[in-house]
């Protein structure tokens, strides 16, 4: 059944007349009668009694209009999302983000987006960078706030750096240095993110190549966790540039390789092989306008 059909039915119901129908959809009586009777043989009912010159609507046919009407306003509402979505202010939007760059980038952001666009809607999904890379390509999200290494077919927009630091006990006989090697941390206990994480990958990646088999004493989701263990003691912990960092925090130094700060670019990522709405795009603009002069951790650069 084509919309076409439905709506040379309802016309003629509402005109009870085939010439007054076809004058008013301008085409042909017999293109009415044809379709009408193609529509009556797929239902199975007559829709209309002919008698004489005279057109009624069976008791059949006064039933299914209403149905009719229904569907039509189901088309016409469909068209009205269809444009709204087309105009980049209404949507959803499904955005992945590690948990400190949730809170230190995210959460500012979002709320000037909301305010600028309060019809669209906001999806969050928290994991590390890894995990959502995968979610993206799979389609279950729309964007990722996040950094990206090895190959892949996402489509990306730079937005900051993000750099290596490592968080250290307060008496620790490194924390006024400027900048810590990989080397260094050799007969360190460490505290680290798990290895879908970002930081971790680059921090597993510059101790291979310095050849330093890492002291791990606990694997974590949270950097603050980390931090607290510092607090306490327990070790060095290594975190991302992201993370907020409260009052009283323990001295954070970056890590660098060969005297090079260790990080990577903080992007914006999408799948070019799918659909990217109007309001999806809208976001990673007010992403780039933001991160364009303020970004968590903008007092460390990589060198």
């Amino acid at each position: 059944m084509e919309l076409r059909t439905l709506r040379y039915f309802i016309t003629v119901a509402e005109l009870l007349n085939f010439s007054a129908a076809a004058e008013n959809l301008k085409i042909s009586q017999s293109a009415v009668s044809r379709q009408i009777l193609l529509l009556e043989d797929e239902l199975g009912v007559p829709l209309f009694d002919r008698v004489g010159r005279k057109v009624f609507l069976t008791q059949a046919g006064s039933e299914l209009l209403d149905h009719a009407y229904e569907v039509q306003k189901g088309v016409s509402s469909l068209r009205s999302k269809a444009a709204e979505i087309v105009s980049g202010t209404h949507g959803v939007v499904r955005i992945g983000a590690t948990p400190q760059t949730l809170e230190t980038l995210l959460t500012p952001i979002l709320t000037q987006f909301q305010k600028r666009l309060p019809e669209a809607r906001i999806l969050l999904v928290e994991n590390g960078s890894a995990k959502l890379v995968q979610e993206v390509e799979r389609g279950n999200i729309d964007l990722v706030v996040g950094a990206l290494d090895g190959d892949h077919e996402l489509e990306s927009r730079p937005l900051f750096p993000l750099v290596v630091l490592v968080a250290l006990p307060k008496d620790h006989r490194l924390r006024k240095r400027k900048s810590i090697e990989v080397a260094e941390l050799s007969n360190e206990q460490l505290l680290l993110l798990r290895k879908d994480f970002m930081t971790r990958k680059l921090f597993d990646g510059a101790c291979s190549v310095a050849r330093v088999a890492p002291r791990v004493l606990i694997e974590s989701a949270s950097p603050h966790c980390l931090l607290a263990l510092v607090q306490g003691g327990l070790g060095l912990a290594i975190i991302p540039s992201t993370v907020h960092l409260a009052k009283g925090h323990p001295p954070v130094v970056p890590l660098t390789q060969n005297g090079c700060r260790l990080g990577i670019q903080m992007r914006a990522l999408w799948d070019p092989r799918r659909h990217v709405p109007p309001l999806v795009r809208s976001f990673i603009e007010d992403l780039a306008a933001y991160t364009k002069n303020k970004y968590p951790g903008s007092s460390f650069h990589v060198a």
